[in-house]
């Protein structure tokens, strides 16, 4: 009787893995894919759709703008920093768990690790023991009003990044697409932040 009550789990699971991506570790493993709130500069690539499209053991979880596969059993935050071998140039936070500190390098746009956050405030969400809070969600480094008279400034990375800047001659902010590298201070996330930094003009 007993075997064949284990005979229905495996022939159930075995059809819910063809439907679903289902499998047997999703019944035996109690970790989940974290949860956490995430306010997004932009949204990442996809490298999973389902576990069945993730290597080894690991789970296709929404994590840090996009769906990413992660080890469950590793832990993010102790990762190192990996800027990947690619040549793009993004500004990314890592968590460093000796300093128990967000702080920013430069991502190459490929491969690397998951401890590699678009906000320090996303990074302090997930990583930060101190959990210190920033004022702004996306925090926009300061701006000179210097900055403001500079043209519009694309880069010559191919990433396509909405962004703002100020047109001095129609004394307005206009959105624009950022190449992701490069690029002048004259570059906003959003558009008030944009009106704020250069409304004296």
């Amino acid at each position: 009787m007993v075997s064949s009550g284990l005979l229905r789990i495996l022939v159930v699971s075995i059809l819910l893995e063809n439907v679903q991506g289902f499998s047997l570790t999703n019944l035996f493993s109690p970790r989940r894919c974290p949860r956490i709130r995430e306010r997004c500069q932009f949204k990442e690539r996809d490298e999973c759709s389902k576990n069945k499209t993730c290597p080894d053991k690991k789970k296709c979880c929404v994590f840090n703008c996009g769906k990413k596969c992660l080890d469950l059993q590793q832990d993010i935050c102790s990762l190192p920093k990996n800027p990947g071998p690619c040549m793009a140039f993004f500004r990314r936070w890592w968590y460093d768990k000796k300093n128990d500190t967000c702080s920013t390098f430069i991502y190459g746009g490929c491969q690397g690790n998951n401890n590699n956050f678009q906000t320090k405030d996303l990074c302090q969400n997930m990583c930060s023991k101190k959990r210190q809070s920033t004022h702004h969600q996306n925090h926009q480094p300061r701006v000179s009003p210097e900055d403001c008279k500079l043209p519009m400034e694309k880069g010559p990375c191919r990433a396509k990044l909405p962004r703002w800047f100020y047109n001095s001659s129609t004394y307005g902010c206009v959105l624009f697409y950022f190449g992701g590298c490069n690029g002048n201070g004259n570059n906003f996330l959003k558009k008030d932040a944009c009106e704020k930094a250069c409304k004296n003009i």
